[in-house]
């Protein structure tokens, strides 16, 4: 996971290119421009393939809505949905979803195909209402019937049934926000931060947390190079957590970790600490294993190990309380006695 503010700067740049894109689809300024009859279904189809891409963006940034739910928080220049709420759990299925992404693009397929009109000054159009129906897999399906008739002179055509995919694999993302929700409903009062950062890991995508005040939580995970074109895509979702519920004398605390600079072929040694006795530890990292019953690291990197590490820790008693904290160690190679 990387740090808070590098993460942040992905979700701002998202908002950004999700505005961008809505304003092109609609205004069909994104489109490439034809000039002969029988490019417009390329055309269409242009329209389609913008619009699959900025309403999965779109929706996916709203927690799998095009109009969200009443049972939703603020978040940047829209709302995400709670999944789970003070105990409960409202996560949409896949079905869900896919109606969704239909209605963003009934509403907004139709303004960027009229704009055909525009430029295509010798043609007449006599538009229908289309309907739309979206199928999320492995890659992405969309079925448009689309009645258009187009006029030249004494010549006319009605234009009716598109289909368009695109390789995107949704499954993937749908795997991952089920995973995460078995988890939470281990204990629905807890942030699973640690298994977070093993999916994470295993599955290749970043996340990040935004505490909005003492009790929700707005997830976001974060898939780069999810399109053909590089782009990114940013799924949001909310939790509100009964924390009040929690104990104070109850709580443990980590202490603080000090960045750690060590050299390859020396040995290694921490202790990591907290605040309560009888702690056991987890690391979710290969680099090394820590002492489950003490807390203590010990370990002698080599040279192929040199870089920088954030690496999770994770303390907890047998009464379900817990903590996690980073640890970012740094190994500097060795060659011949030289530190490189």
């Amino acid at each position: 996971m990387k740090k808070r503010g590098q993460i942040t700067i992905f979700i701002i740049i998202a908002v950004v290119v999700i505005v961008a894109i809505v304003f092109l689809v609609i205004t069909g300024l994104g489109v490439k421009k034809y000039s002969s009859y029988k490019d417009v279904k390329d055309y269409i189809y242009s329209c389609m393939e913008n619009s699959l891409n900025s309403g999965l963006r779109f929706v996916c940034f709203q927690g799998g809505y095009y109009q969200v739910p009443e049972k939703s928080m603020d978040f940047y220049f829209t709302k995400v949905p709670y999944y789970f709420y003070l105990g409960s759990e409202n996560i949409p299925d896949k079905l869900v979803i896919e109606r969704e992404i239909s209605k963003y693009m009934q509403d907004n397929v139709k303004e960027c195909v009229k704009n055909i009109s525009d430029f295509e000054k010798d043609y007449k159009f006599q538009f229908g209402e289309p309907k739309i129906e979206v199928s999320l897999g492995s890659e992405i399906s969309m079925r448009m019937d689309y009645p258009i008739t187009i006029t030249k002179g004494e010549y006319s055509e009605i234009l009716k049934k598109f289909n368009y995919n695109q390789k995107v694999d949704f499954n993937t993302v749908y795997f991952i926000i089920s995973a995460f929700s078995a988890e939470q409903k281990k204990d629905p009062n807890f942030v699973p931060i640690g298994y977070l950062s093993l999916l994470a890991k295993e599955n290749n995508f970043k996340f990040d947390l935004t505490y909005k005040n003492q009790s929700e939580v707005v997830y976001s995970f974060i898939f780069n190079d999810f399109f053909d074109l590089n782009a990114s895509l940013v799924y949001n979702f909310a939790g509100k957590y009964k924390w009040e519920e929690r104990h104070s004398e109850n709580i443990m605390t980590i202490e603080p970790i000090p960045y750690q600079r060590i050299y390859a072929g020396k040995e290694f040694y921490y202790k990591v600490k907290t605040n309560n006795a009888g702690v056991l530890f987890d690391d979710y990292t290969e680099l090394f294993n820590i002492n489950r019953d003490t807390g203590e690291i010990k370990f002698t990197p080599s040279n192929n190990q040199s870089g920088m590490y954030e690496i999770m820790i994770k303390a907890y008693d047998n009464l379900g309380n817990s903590d996690f904290t980073t640890m970012e160690i740094e190994i500097e190679e060795v060659i011949q006695g030289v530190l490189q």
